[in-house]
């Protein structure tokens, strides 16, 4: 069986960390020993050759220095909590959705919002199992097939009677 992917790690390198590196191979100073402070070598050398051509190391932007993990999302957060009370609603009124019926409303929701989608989203009209599992890692969900639920016991736990049952509570 195949090893789980491990998540990549998000760089813990700051803007000012990655500036102070430059400025030290500007300066004259070797990659290798610039990328000792504080910075990864890997990281140094791609933002070295992404502002090589830049005249001064002051114009550039903290945004420029940093990286953008944002890029390659397709829902916004506001999409995703939306997704996620969707989820949660179907659920309390007795109406789970099962894995693939919200990947397929997922696939809905991109089109409606008129976001960009990868092709294997269109070929299926849903959205792709490992959305799914990264949604659910994000959100604390779990979408289980529904079980059968009689009209009657969906109407007898109302409202009025919750609340009566609260007041017993209290007493």
């Amino acid at each position: 069986m195949p090893q789980p992917q491990t998540a990549r790690k998000i760089g813990k390198t700051t803007h000012e960390n990655i500036k102070e590196g430059l400025k030290l191979i500007r300066n004259g100073e070797s990659m290798r020993k610039a990328s000792k402070r504080r910075v990864p070598f890997a990281t140094l050398k791609r933002h070295y050759w992404k502002t090589k051509d830049s005249p001064s190391l002051e114009e550039l932007l903290p945004s420029q220095l940093q990286p953008n993990y944002s890029v390659n999302r397709i829902f916004t957060a506001e999409h995703e909590t939306f997704l996620e009370n969707y989820f949660t609603h179907c659920a309390l009124l007795f109406y789970g959705l099962t894995a693939k019926e919200s990947r397929r409303v997922a696939y809905q929701c991109a089109k409606i919002n008129n976001l960009k989608i990868p092709v294997s989203w269109e070929e299926k009209e849903m959205a792709g199992k490992d959305w799914l599992m990264s949604f659910r890692r994000r959100h604390n969900i779990t979408l289980k097939k529904p079980e059968a639920c009689s009209l009657a016991r969906a109407t007898a736990f109302n409202k009025s009677k919750q609340k009566f049952l609260i007041l017993i509570k209290k007493i």
